[in-house]
């Protein structure tokens, strides 16, 4: 029932305290023996007196007094659940081919390397010396060895994995093209058209030399090693076709593996143990990836794609998804079996090969407008871009641990 004042006004009933204010407060006299059971008095002399305080205070206040310290409290709480909790930063991968830069993965910025304006005399004798690719990023991922027409034609030449410290091996107006590292990391076998065809060399790493192998009116391609570093196994036309070959160092000799007609054989590469040779062949009408055994004998075919790279404990292959330099990087069981792709996009991406330690997958991409090079790991993730400039960087390979 309402009640009205001597003025008619409808007196207000007090309400209810809230849930969490349903116990008394203290009064003064409550407030003053607790403080004796546990202050000293002086300290207990400003308690009481702030208790008085506060009692009189909530006395005239009332119920507002209880309403603006749970309004309060509701203002805190908000402002606490809107702030992120704190996280542990975790790795982000820089940008992946077909992406403008990496910000537009909130990756660290893109390397771009120093442009080289000196000539070869002035590079260090030695690589792996302070002033060259240092020793301690070799015994990571090695150094990597790429070809790049930078200085107009395609020149060899070597950076640390990072992308840093880029040097030039080569200085040639001829075609020098796809290094390949020997199994004790110290040179580099090439193909080169400075006698007017493309013949196979070797560079030693420490002199910058060059020695010739091949000699022929003919072209031979893309050299690879056994792991026994005696012997280099290629691709040639000089029987009219595209056929797979093995050259014994010392002494010279050559034998050839395949023999087709009309057919393309080509890419070759061996297996870690020595025991077989992986290469790409349309012989079946598309390109796909066989393995042989290093007499040519036993072939069978592996998978569809192109430029097949082992694993270094010969697990895996990784290979392109075709031939013309715009498929991508898959990855299949070195023994055959379901391809798994670990890139996807409008770019072309091609030649893979492997870190030493098998973590890593380096391969070009022409995303940007030209080839440049790129890392990634074995799941397709954690992309790098090592090299970004107007030149066309190509065929990166990294080198074996240093023996």
């Amino acid at each position: 029932m309402s009640r009205f004042n001597e003025r008619g006004e409808i007196i207000q009933d007090p309400a209810p305290p809230l849930p969490d204010q349903r116990r008394s407060s203290p009064t003064p006299t409550s407030s003053a023996l607790s403080c004796a059971a546990i202050a000293a008095p002086a300290v207990c002399l400003l308690l009481v007196v702030i208790s008085i305080v506060g009692y009189f205070v909530a006395s005239v206040q009332g119920n507002q007094g209880a309403q603006a310290t749970l309004a309060a409290q509701s203002i805190l709480e908000t402002r606490v659940a809107r702030t992120p909790p704190r996280q542990t930063p975790t790795p982000v991968p820089s940008v992946r081919p077909g992406q403008s830069d990496a910000t537009s993965t909130g990756g660290s910025a893109l390397w771009t390397p120093t442009p080289d304006t000196s000539s070869p005399s002035d590079f260090p004798d030695d690589p792996t010396t302070p002033e060259g690719p240092s020793e301690a990023d070799n015994s990571r991922h090695g150094l990597i060895a790429f070809y790049s027409d930078s200085k107009g034609s395609n020149d060899l030449y070597v950076m640390n994995a990072d992308g840093s410290s880029v040097q030039q091996l080569t200085n040639d107006p001829s075609d020098e093209r796809i290094p390949a590292w020997s199994p004790d990391g110290r040179q580099l076998a090439y193909q080169s058209n400075r006698d007017g065809d493309f013949e196979l060399y070797v560079l030693d790493l420490s002199s910058r030399a060059s020695t010739q192998l091949t000699y022929n009116t003919c072209n031979d391609y893309a050299p690879q090693w056994a792991p026994s570093g005696r012997e280099l196994v290629y691709y040639s036309d000089c029987d009219g076709n595209r056929e797979i070959y093995v050259l014994s160092i010392s002494p010279a000799q050559t034998r050839q593996l395949t023999f087709t007609t009309d057919f393309y054989n080509w890419f070759p590469t061996w297996s870690p143990d020595g025991a077989a040779i992986a290469f790409a062949s349309n012989r079946n009408g598309s390109y796909e990836i066989f393995r042989m055994d290093v007499n040519g004998a036993d072939l069978q075919a592996l998978a569809p794609g192109c430029v097949p790279a082992y694993s270094p404990d010969g697990t895996w292959l990784a290979l392109t998804s075709r031939c013309d330099g715009k498929g991508d990087i898959l990855l299949v069981p070195a023994a055959g079996g379901v391809s798994s792709l670990l890139t996807s996009s409008p770019a072309g991406e091609t030649n893979p090969a492997w870190s030493a330690d098998g973590l890593l997958i380096i391969f070009q991409s022409d995303a940007g407008g030209q080839n440049d090079i790129y890392t990634m790991d074995i799941h397709g993730t954690l992309v790098s871009q090592l090299t970004s400039s107007s030149a066309n960087d190509s065929s990166p390979v990294w080198q074996p641990t240093l023996r």
